[in-house]
């Protein structure tokens, strides 16, 4: 949790955090290249990948070159989803964001349709279009296949996911979760401690959890209470 603190602390010092991120990526490179290394690692003998927040399908198409059978991709954006349904690929789409209810809320589209940016908002947005909001316990329930693996960039709504998701969390067949956990938008929020948080429910649910670099987290069930596919 230290290091938790420590990365709130940069944030909050806007030219000390530059200087420290300039550092880790001279020697360690890219945060998303070493994230997107993690992920494809994470995916080698998975049978099902959810990409939660999936944009316009790039993590879809590498890990569907990995060679990962069922791909399900999970975006509220109704144009993302249009592109993601052309991908020959055909990853099952489902158009909502997943989130720690089931029903509605408004998604922001100031930057555009398919920006990645986008994000749910707990606030009238005049840029913003009503979407439908999902638990992921909820989709399980439904008959969607249940993931081995699932990739989470949703723009400081992490911790909402993972409050919709309980009882998969403890399903064993999940093995890894991987999550981009946006630390200024969670500050914008007032939640700036939901990192630590999350940090929390994840190893509660029996995860191991690292941090590849100050933004993206791996979490690994632990091997013993792993099942085969």
């Amino acid at each position: 949790m230290i290091a938790l603190h420590l990365r709130n602390w940069l944030r909050s010092h806007p030219r000390l955090h530059r200087a420290a991120s300039s550092v880790v990526v001279r020697f360690t490179g890219s945060y998303e290249a070493r994230f997107e290394r993690a992920l494809l690692e994470a995916v080698h003998d998975a049978g099902c990948f959810w990409d939660v927040g999936a944009n316009i399908g790039e993590y879809v198409r590498k890990v569907t070159d990995q060679g990962v059978s069922t791909v399900v991709a999970i975006e509220p954006s109704e144009a993302c989803c249009q592109q993601l349904r052309r991908l020959p690929s055909a990853p099952l789409v489902i158009e909502a964001a997943l989130s720690d209810e089931d029903g509605h809320a408004s998604f922001s589209v100031n930057a555009g349709p398919l920006a990645v940016s986008n994000h749910l908002t707990r606030t009238t947005d005049q840029e913003g279009v009503g979407v439908r909001t999902s638990r992921a316990d909820t989709l399980v329930a439904r008959g969607v296949p249940t993931p081995d693996v699932i990739k989470i960039d949703v723009e400081g709504f992490e911790g909402e996911v993972l409050d919709g998701m309980p009882l998969l969390l403890q399903n064993k067949t999940l093995k890894t979760v991987c999550m981009e956990v946006h630390f200024a938008q969670l500050q914008e929020r007032g939640i700036g401690n939901e990192p630590a948080r999350i940090v929390r429910v994840l190893r509660a649910a029996g995860f191991r959890v690292h941090w590849v670099d100050p933004s993206h987290l791996i979490a690994q069930r632990r091997r013993a209470d792993r099942i085969r596919n």
